[in-house]
Formats: structure tokens, sequence, C-alpha cells
């Protein structure tokens, strides 16, 4: 099962974990420069916050509305079974489309 970045979207194979986040090591690089920072200015700190800030900032942020009841409760019970996070499920169906599109 394939692992992606929580701060950049890429795949990535083992990560850093930081307060429950998976990181490639750019990114914890970065994630971890940024928990420093706000510790010194005695500010609280979320490493998954911070992880999704930088994914919003790198990538833009895209909302799915409208989604079935129905479907949306499958989703996260295929999420679960598969110890997968809903994102990683659902980039895993786009991946599957446009593999067998292109292959």
């Amino acid at each position: 099962m394939s692992k992606y970045c929580d701060a950049c979207g890429k795949p990535i194979e083992g990560g850093y974990s930081i307060g429950g986040t998976i990181l490639c090591r750019n990114c914890q690089v970065d994630v971890r420069q940024e928990i420093e920072r706000l510790r010194a200015e005695g500010k609280p700190v979320n490493a998954m916050h911070i992880a999704r800030r930088m994914l919003r900032e790198g990538a833009g942020d895209y909302l799915l509305r409208d989604i079935p009841a129905d479907l949306w409760a499958d989703a996260q019970r295929m999420a679960r079974k598969r110890r997968q996070s809903l994102r990683e499920l659902i980039l895993d169906g786009i991946r599957s489309i446009i593999q067998a599109k292109n292959g």
C-alpha cells in the first residue's frame, strides 16, 4: 500500500511520522522548522495543521460537494478496511481510472 506525504501529496516509501502526520524527507524538514518556530514564539503546535497548510499552499484546495450519503459512508468503510485515509482512497481511485484509460 502506497503512502503519501501529508504536506506535498507525493507518494513515499517509509517516510517520517510527526504528530500523526506522514511526511517525506523534504517536507519533514520544513514541518520541523515550523514547529520549532512556533514553539519559540510560545504558540501551540499541531503538525497535521502545518502539513495541511503546506499542502493547500502547494497544491490548492479541492472540495467535493453533494456526495450522496450512502456513497460517502461506503467510501469511509472502504478506507477503514484498507487502513487508508479518505484522501488516499480517492487518489487511488483517480489513479486507477487514469491508468485504465492510458493503459
